[in-house]
């Protein structure tokens, strides 16, 4: 990746990851002009394939992160800042990092929410899920736990952009 590309990027995952955190929404600007640079970066940098493979990278983010959007396992500004993301890669490269970001997820995710919610709430969840296996069926969380709480997902996703971006810069 180019450094002005990553710097781009790196300003867009801090603007997002500021928002996210403070304001729990990722505004709609950001996520647009982010897009477009994506795509004037890569057409810049190799043309018309460019600019075809920064969109299949943005698709790539839209089909994981809407199908997440679906399941409310993620919101829709972060469904849009990772469509801005991924439109500066192809979409292998999107793919990775969209899986990274999920990855990081599972961890951030319940720390923030430990972390703004105490130890008890923590317990409660891990007690559910462990009720969940001995009788195999779901059991919906309640607001009173952890699982219940709505948590910022951008630094978890900018975690995982970092994560690969410095393992092939």
């Amino acid at each position: 990746m180019d450094s002005i590309s990553f710097k781009v990027v790196l300003v867009i995952f801090l603007l997002a990851v500021t928002s996210d955190i403070f304001r729990e929404k990722i505004p709609n600007a950001l996520s647009v002009v982010g897009l477009l640079m994506g795509l004037v970066f890569q057409s810049y940098s190799s043309g018309i394939s460019g600019m075809l493979s920064g969109l299949g990278g943005s698709l790539c983010a839209l089909f994981i992160f809407g199908t997440l959007f679906r399941f409310r396992w993620v919101g829709g500004g972060d469904v849009k800042l990772m469509m801005a993301v991924c439109s500066f890669y192809d979409p292998v490269q999107a793919l990775m990092i969209s899986a990274l970001g999920i990855a990081f997820g599972a961890v951030t995710s319940p720390l923030i929410a430990t972390l703004r919610m105490g130890w008890q709430p923590l317990l409660v969840t891990l007690k559910r899920y462990r009720m969940m296996v001995a009788f195999r069926t779901y059991i919906a969380p309640e607001s009173s736990e952890i699982a219940g709480v709505r948590v910022p997902y951008a630094p978890a996703l900018a975690l995982g952009w970092l994560f690969y971006a410095l393992q092939i810069g």
